[in-house]
């Protein structure tokens, strides 16, 4: 009989595509487990996780805030019924271990999980841990954390914490420098900026980065991949054409969404982000120096927390949200840039946080969990 493991992480692909790394290394690891992820509806699972392969069941939730609102009192009630469904979906699928890496839907999964008694383990992405994984950590034989901030919080046995750092997609490793920046007409001798504000975008870093655009422009040797977010894109093509700039030219691409990110980052010599936990895990696989301007409306600013070992180590230089300008933002990004040794010497250091084993040591953890219930 088939192992089982059940993944609960959703709504963005912060929490999705991590269980999905993990996922993929538990069954390189061992072929013969079974694996189901639970998610919700409305989150970007329900298409993500069938399209890498997988099946999803979907249980109903949705966050709850700390202040009370009448879309509180709809959220709790919907809480209560994920309760509902997640015993219905233990019960029927009967894992051996649950693996939570984040969202609404782990709240009721999580929870229902550790009150049947059913090995957890939890993985935690971002420096401050969420509300919900404060909730259900006590139920956890094993966590996995992206960052050591998190560890700051826990309770209980300590021995059952590792720090990981955050899963990163196998893509990401089966291309390298050289391979990337041909297959995206990058020539040796040209530096690749990147900015990226993520799937849906960061209105702060686009419309503050005609500076760059133009510095880009007047600027041998250098190249810009911009992606301003689906949702953004029409209206950032309007500001370029009324700042009478091209949308694309020969040195500049602007587009929604980046599609093939390993091969950007990978091609990357620098990048301007938020600081949000997958992101920044990417970027230090990547080696990739970075301005980081942190998502102000971030969970008790977890972004901050996030960016703050980039920082330490001098990987990274950030701005607060609320302080970013168009001026501020193109001379962070030149004196880098023409400082004669700043961008190399920020490249090493990135690899000071680097973590390219995450994966296969929380999938580790997983089977390790699995061997005890087998024994």
């Amino acid at each position: 009989m088939k192992s089982k493991i059940l993944l609960s992480g959703g709504g963005t692909g912060g929490h999705i595509y991590p269980a999905l790394a993990i996922a993929d290394e538990i069954c390189k690891k061992n072929p013969d487990v079974e694996i189901l992820f639970a998610g919700t509806k409305e989150g970007l699972e329900k298409n993500i996780v069938p399209q890498a392969g997988y099946s999803i069941e979907y249980i109903r939730s949705a966050g709850i805030e700390r202040r009370f609102t009448l879309e509180n009192v709809k959220n709790f009630s919907l809480a209560i019924a994920g309760l509902w469904d997640a015993k219905k979906l233990l019960d029927e699928f009967k894992p051996d271990v649950v693996i939570g890496t984040g969202g609404y839907v782990c709240g009721p999964i999580l929870l229902m999980a550790g009150l049947k008694k059913i090995p957890i383990l939890l993985q935690e992405q971002n420096a401050i841990l969420g509300i919900t994984n404060r909730i259900v950590q006590r139920f956890a034989q094993k966590i996995a954390l992206g960052d050591a901030g998190a560890s700051q919080v826990l309770k209980g046995d300590l021995q059952r914490i590792k720090v990981t750092g955050n899963p990163v997609r196998p893509d990401f490793f089966q291309i390298g420098r050289q391979e990337a920046r041909r297959k995206l007409g990058i020539s040796e001798d040209e530096k690749l900026l990147v900015i990226t504000g993520g799937s849906r975008g960061a209105r702060s870093l686009n419309m503050n980065s005609l500076g760059i655009h133009r510095w880009v422009k007047e600027t041998p040797n250098l190249r810009l991949i911009h992606g301003t977010g689906t949702t953004q894109w029409e209206s950032f093509c309007e500001f370029l054409q009324n700042n009478s700039l091209e949308i694309t030219d020969s040195k500049r691409e602007v587009c929604p969404y980046l599609k093939n990110m390993p091969e950007i980052l990978r091609s990357a010599d620098f990048i301007i982000s938020r600081a949000g936990a997958l992101a920044l895990a990417e970027i230090a696989v990547c080696e990739i120096p970075s301005l980081l301007v942190p998502y102000p409306f971030a969970a008790e600013d977890h972004q901050t927390a996030n960016a703050k070992s980039f920082v330490e180590v001098d990987a990274a230089v950030t701005v607060a949200d609320r302080d970013l300008t168009e001026e501020r933002m193109r001379r962070a990004v030149m004196e880098i840039f023409e400082g004669t040794e700043k961008l190399s010497q920020m490249r090493e250091n990135v690899k000071k946080i680097a973590k390219p084993n995450a994966t296969a040591e929380i999938a580790d953890m997983a089977l390790s969990l699995l061997e005890r219930v087998e024994s």
